[in-house]
């Protein structure tokens, strides 16, 4: 049972009201009962306060795994030495796979640019090991999680690999490789995906670093229809704010209840320092009111009751001039949170493989 389960909320929530009722059935007992009742209510508390906090895990997915908690994350590489797709572990993750199935792989990219280095989970689809296809190029998909998030928010609690697998199989989805990076520098940590002023250089990171090394790294398309984004929540803000800020990379950019301006407050600090044109210059928002929203494709989507997605949403609309109007999706219910983002997964990922050029030859045999 991970974090996320809500079997684990079940059983926590379980233990607590075993544990009321034995509290209630000894207080009167004389041995020791001073220190029997200290024991008793604080051990009530640490159940009631466990199983709030595992509620809300399991609506926001923000520890994923119990691996996760306790800082485990398994790494293609190291540090010092980031991850390439060398023949033994083509050749391991061709044994991990089931027949018909992809394949998630924890790696490590490097930024030359940026100077980050951060661990992501990378999605090969059961056609990347087929031999007759060692020279096919695979569109691209980036995937961003909310904050707190990360990587193995998509892949292990989105199940990313099967739906993907899923979609894949019935021919809703093109064969693709999918690479969730974590877009930033701790758990808790808010930069918003963009270069911070004196700071961590996200933007740069997420977009010029990451293409080079997954270029280097992996069989893929090196053209704009061969690219696109998608996020939820600060993951969503993060597709559509970095989509038009590289439209000539980025093909389309799907957002899951996410913002339409950055995200500022005592946890992201002054991203941009006092620069006003800077704030403007990552805000989608403004970009529409400007009327230069660029030619990427956009697929935005949250539930009814999410009011601020929404409202938002409906101001971003209000101020889009585009010659190709956005694909909207409401769902009923839901708010802000994981079981909405779980119910859009799969069409989402249909509809960003249609925006996505085909798997097509590559330059020359990779791997």
């Amino acid at each position: 049972m991970e974090p996320t389960s809500s079997l684990t909320v079940a059983c926590v929530v379980l233990a607590f009201a075993v544990g009321i009722g034995v509290t209630v059935a000894t207080w009167d007992r004389p041995r020791w009962a001073w220190g029997r009742r200290i024991t008793a209510v604080a051990a009530c508390q640490l159940l009631l306060s466990s199983a709030v906090l595992l509620e809300i895990n399991h609506l926001y997915d923000f520890v994923p795994t119990w691996s996760y908690l306790v800082g485990a994350s398994p790494s293609a590489g190291t540090r010092d030495q980031p991850g390439r797709l060398d023949q033994r572990l083509y050749a391991l993750a061709a044994g991990l796979r089931r027949p018909g199935h992809g394949v998630v792989l924890p790696w490590i990219f490097a930024g030359g640019h940026s100077g980050i280095i951060r661990e992501a989970e990378v999605y090969l689809p059961a056609a990347y090991f087929d031999p007759g296809e060692r020279t096919t190029a695979f569109p691209v998909l980036e995937l961003f999680s909310g904050v707190p998030g990360s990587p193995l928010s998509w892949t292990a609690s989105l199940h990313l690999g099967r739906v993907l697998d899923r979609e894949i199989a019935t021919g809703r989805v093109a064969p693709l490789v999918a690479v969730v990076p974590a877009i930033n520098g701790g758990e808790f940590s808010d930069t918003e995906c963009v270069n911070v002023v004196h700071g961590e250089q996200d933007d740069t990171y997420l977009t010029t670093d990451l293409r080079t090394a997954l270029v280097r790294d992996f069989r893929i398309r090196r053209d704009r229809r061969g690219w696109a984004m998608a996020g939820y929540s600060t993951g969503g803000y993060c597709a559509l704010n970095l989509a038009f800020r590289h439209p000539a990379l980025y093909t389309a950019a799907a957002s899951l209840s996410g913002n339409f301006a950055p995200y500022l407050d005592a946890t992201t600090g002054a991203l941009f320092g006092s620069s006003v044109r800077l704030e403007h210059a990552n805000d989608p928002l403004w970009e529409a009111r400007l009327g230069s929203v660029p030619p990427v494709a956009l697929y935005l989507a949250t539930a009814a009751d999410d009011v601020g997605t929404v409202e938002q949403l409906r101001s971003f609309l209000a101020e889009l001039r585009s010659a190709t109007p956005p694909t909207i999706v409401i769902v009923a219910s839901g708010g802000h949170s994981t079981g909405v983002w779980r119910a859009l997964e799969a069409p989402m990922l249909d509809w960003l493989s249609a925006q996505l050029g085909s798997p097509a030859a590559a330059r020359a045999p990779l791997r």
